[in-house]
């Protein structure tokens, strides 16, 4: 039976026959001509679980051989719409007063004469910076000896909190909250010395933190 159109109903029989002419029919049948297969519906970018800030390309793509449109979701609101097939864009900007920092669900649908595929995300929102702070020694101190260096780093999506003197890397934590670092100043020269404190998050945001000292 030839291709036919969506929605033709196709009716059909067979009818066989022997070598002494004797003929059988069947009943008639029919079917309706349908699209069994759901469209292609993809989200590329960003990938789940990521954690954005300020301007954000959403990559898609969509394809069916009966493709009648895509709509893109942003938490149940359609931001975006598509005809055609292949791949698309659209540019989120999270900085709007729209989209306050917290989790957000990205759904693309996909749509042909019969059927419906969506594809679903969730990603979270941070165009808030984290806070890095030394609380002691302050700026200025002479040191001696062994030396408690407290400092506090934090963010809802922290990625590092990193302690340098004179810039070598002495500490690393990877969690939100106050942490004290024993200094041992013994085994450095009787000069000015940096601490400074690195806090970055997932979305890309860094604070920084640095003071002088000087151990004697």
């Amino acid at each position: 039976i030839p291709a036919l159109p969506y929605g033709t109903i196709v009716q059909y029989q067979v009818n066989a026959s022997d070598h002494a002419g004797n003929w059988a029919t069947t009943d008639v049948y029919s079917y309706k001509v349908t699209d069994k297969y759901p469209p292609v519906a993809r989200i590329y970018e960003p990938t789940e679980g990521s954690v954005l800030s300020g301007q954000v390309t959403i990559v898609v793509f969509v394809y069916d051989d009966n493709f009648e449109r895509a709509e893109l979701m942003i938490n149940g609101t359609v931001v975006q719409s598509w005809i055609p097939v292949g791949t698309h864009t659209f540019d989120w900007n999270t900085k709007t007063g729209i989209y306050p920092d917290g989790s957000y669900m990205i759904m693309l649908t996909a749509y042909d004469k019969e059927n419906i595929q969506s594809d679903i995300i969730w990603v979270t929102v941070d165009n808030t910076p984290p806070l890095a702070a030394i609380n002691t020694p302050i700026g200025g101190s002479f040191l001696k000896e062994t030396v408690s260096v407290n400092v506090t780093g934090y963010d809802i999506n922290l990625k590092k909190i990193e302690l340098f003197i004179d810039n070598i890397l002495q500490q690393t934590w990877t969690t939100s909250g106050a942490y004290t670092y024993a200094w041992n100043t013994l085994v450095y020269s009787d000069v000015s010395h940096t601490i400074r404190l690195a806090v970055s998050d997932k979305a890309g945001h860094d604070d920084e933190r640095v003071i002088t000292v000087t151990v004697d």
